[in-house]
């Protein structure tokens, strides 16, 4: 994971507020998909995609044929 860059926090908070910002992100990104594959702009793609997960940092797709 790339750690954030803090312009402008003094050094003594840099270390726990890029704790609080990395914590507040990966649960933003939790909640929210960065991207959504539209059924009906993408109906071809979508009947065959049965499935997505992320393993170590990878994205993972498993496609119907």
């Amino acid at each position: 994971m790339t750690r954030p860059e803090l312009d402008g926090v003094p050094a003594e908070w840099a270390s726990r507020a890029r704790e609080l910002s990395e914590t507040a992100l990966i649960a933003v990104l939790a909640e929210r998909p960065l991207y959504v594959l539209d059924a009906e702009r993408h109906p071809k793609e979508r009947a065959h995609l049965s499935r997505v997960w992320v393993e170590n940092d990878r994205l993972l797709l498993e496609i119907k044929l």
